[in-house]
């Protein structure tokens, strides 16, 4: 997995545990920690299209998203095919994403890492969003070098899109996701194209989804 998903996957996963309330979409100059109290209210179970085009190497996935915000856990399921400079390679990935902790799941080889609290979630990508915090949501995001940029709808729901900077720093980079109460529906940037094309709300969801699926071998993740 690379940095850049490892980066995303973290992001999404605090946006989610963080910001959600009662009107169908977040208050972006709401404090957080207020914004937090209405945290725990749905289930989600949403496909995406992903693509992803960088040198040599492009991407195609299609993943289902079971998030459980009563819990605060999110599964991820994805199905993929890259090539790289002529090579086609397919995978079947698995990650789970519960108190802070995360499993990474190969499902073709049955093989996965354990990466604990600090392999996805690590300190400086948390301090994005601190839910005992005063700030407001507009105010974290300023603080990352991002902006609320305006509403759009997607799937016909509404949207606060976002811009964000590149997370490295290293260029002039900028990504947009489009914010749906807790969850990224669109995502763009200069390599990566993310959009969901189905959203359920209000599901029941088994524990058994949030849980490494029997004959799994499992390590820790590499520090």
């Amino acid at each position: 997995m690379s940095k850049t998903s490892i980066y995303l996957l973290a992001f999404f996963a605090l946006l989610l545990f963080a910001c959600k309330n009662e009107s169908g979409n977040i208050n972006p100059d709401k404090p957080l920690k207020e914004i937090a109290k209405d945290v725990r209210a749905k289930t989600f179970i949403i496909q995406y299209r992903t693509l992803v085009k960088y040198k040599d190497l492009e991407n195609v996935s299609n993943s289902t998203q079971w998030i459980d915000l009563v819990n605060d856990r999110v599964a991820i399921e994805s199905v993929s095919e890259s090539n790289l400079m002529g090579k086609s390679m397919k995978s079947h990935d698995l990650t789970i994403i519960k108190n802070e902790e995360a499993w990474l799941i190969n499902l073709d080889q049955k093989t996965g890492y354990n990466a604990g609290k600090s392999g996805i979630l690590n300190q400086n990508q948390s301090e994005i969003i601190n839910t005992d915090d005063d700030a407001t949501f507009r105010q974290k995001i300023g603080e990352s070098g991002g902006k609320i940029i305006g509403d759009e709808n997607v799937l016909g729901r509404k949207c606060i899109v976002i811009e964000l900077p590149d997370p490295s720093g290293q260029s002039a980079m900028k990504s947009k996701i489009w914010y749906y109460n807790g969850v990224p529906l669109k995502m763009k940037n200069d390599f990566y194209d993310m959009e969901a094309v189905d959203i359920q709300e209000n599901i029941n969801i088994p524990d058994d989804r949030f849980e490494v699926p029997t004959g799994i071998k499992m390590q820790d993740f590499p520090r």
